[in-house]
């Protein structure tokens, strides 16, 4: 029986790859601020904090990019954190002068002097 040459014809760069994401699609800056919808200021911050996904060197370290599903891992991530994490509202607390009948409530923290000025 002769040996089945035409077998596995595959280069390595066919096998190299096994993971079901490809193809790998690299973002722009731009591209990642239109799908987000997030200021450019406001990604660097994230980057910076850890809570968003980092760039990437590409072309030598010429361009920065970001991969595609990297950004949809972390969208899905936000959706789904709105919808568990619980929505609570601060209550604004405003002081009252003392005097009943007092037609403007005062400001958070500060004292309203009686009517007719300080005595």
């Amino acid at each position: 029986m002769l040996p089945n040459l035409f077998q596995d014809q595959r280069s390595s760069a066919d096998i190299r790859f096994t993971n079901p994401i490809l193809p790998i699609r690299m973002l722009t800056m731009a591209q990642v601020e239109d799908k987000v919808g997030l200021s450019r200021a406001k990604i660097y911050e994230l980057i910076a904090t850890g809570d968003f996904p980092q760039s990437h060197l590409i072309g030598g370290g010429k361009s920065k990019r970001f991969i595609e599903s990297e950004i949809d891992q972390w969208l899905l991530d936000q959706i789904q954190k709105s919808r568990t994490e619980p929505r609570i509202k601060a209550k604004v607390c405003v002081k009252r002068p003392a005097q009943e009948g007092a037609e403007i409530p005062a400001k958070v923290g500060v004292e309203v002097p009686a009517k007719g000025g300080a005595k």
